[in-house]
């Protein structure tokens, strides 16, 4: 039996060592974006929602915001030519959604529509883009259709898969690459936490997009990035014309305003009815406006500091707290 020889590990090289002071000293590469502070170039994306929830209407709008270089989701984009491999839906589908989004024969997107593509979609994909380095923007949707994996929730082998896709965004200058993908059934309150299958679909991506829609119907977007700027939970706005979609408030800005209605309902129920029974205890008061308790105590305790409802008594049980409306000046009312 012959002994192995060292001769292939001889030819294997040791990592280059630096120093912090020559990696401080050196010159940074600013990140360049093809959606501003998004989706940055030379990287990768996953938008991921629930079946018709609207994830192939929004990148479609991607698409023609960056081949037009119109802004998208409020953001600037970059203008290029756009790759769209659609791999599910029918093309005069999609067809008739470009034209509803203002895309004409000269709008630089072109789409590719295959139901199998087949195990050497990559190495297709690879030699597209070296044949068209013209192209900005690459979307694949859904991702799962296009690449072949044995096991989703095996870690070691969807990294695999997708590594090539990494690859080739950061082999080509000013291109992203943009994957579509489902949501769990049952996705928890994370909301980055809901893709389905391996985690590796997310922590190897630079940028997730997350598309949700809540119990009355109303759909949200959101975005967790490694570079950039985080585009807040925000509820998106339908336009039935154009199907399209635009930026309405941040679901933070939107409940704040729910709990200012709210509260302003309380106090004018309040207010109405001490008015009407003057010296009305507080638990008249509580009883007779809706609202949750801790609202209502909110509200109450706001109208008396106010000086809008005044308020007599110990608030024992034998001196309860009563309101009345305070009486008007009589200078005043003269």
């Amino acid at each position: 039996m012959n002994t192995p020889t060292t001769a292939a590990a001889s030819d294997v090289q040791p990592f280059a060592l630096h120093s912090l002071g020559e990696l401080f000293a050196a010159p940074k590469d600013n990140t360049k974006y093809l959606v501003d502070d998004l989706l940055p170039m030379g990287g990768t994306s996953v938008i991921v929602a629930k079946p018709k929830c609207g994830k192939s209407t929004l990148v479609r709008q991607l698409a023609v915001a960056v081949a037009k270089g119109l802004p998208f989701l409020g953001r600037t984009t970059e203008q290029g030519r756009v790759l769209y491999l659609c791999i599910e839906d029918k093309w005069e589908e999609v067809c008739d959604h470009f034209k509803l989004l203002g895309a004409d024969n000269d709008t630089p997107i072109s789409p590719v529509f295959e139901w199998n593509v087949g195990p050497d979609g990559i190495e297709r994909l690879t030699r597209t883009l070296s044949a068209s380095p013209d192209i900005k923007l690459a979307i694949i949707d859904p991702i799962f259709r296009f690449i072949r994996v044995a096991d989703s929730n095996d870690y070691v082998k969807v990294t695999d898969a997708l590594a090539p896709l990494h690859n080739l965004a950061r082999a080509h200058e000013g291109l992203h690459i943009a994957l579509v993908h489902h949501m769990k059934k049952k996705a928890g309150d994370d909301p980055f936490d809901g893709t389905l299958g391996s985690t590796a679909i997310n922590s190897n991506v630079d940028t997730i997009v997350n598309l949700r829609r809540n119990r009355e119907g109303l759909r949200t977007i959101q975005s967790c990035n490694r570079h950039g700027r985080d585009l807040p939970e925000s509820f998106l706005v339908w336009n039935e014309v154009t199907h399209s979609v635009s930026l309405g408030p941040t679901a933070e800005e939107a409940e704040r305003q729910a709990a200012i209605s709210i509260r302003q309902r309380i106090e004018k129920e309040m207010i109405e009815f001490v008015a009407a029974h003057h010296g009305a205890t507080q638990a008249d008061v509580y009883a007779n406006a809706s609202g949750k308790t801790k609202a209502r105590r909110d509200a109450l305790a706001a109208l008396v500091e106010g000086g809008i409802l005044v308020q007599a008594g110990a608030g024992v049980k034998n001196d309860p707290h009563t309101y009345t409306v305070p009486a008007i000046p009589q200078e005043k009312v003269n």
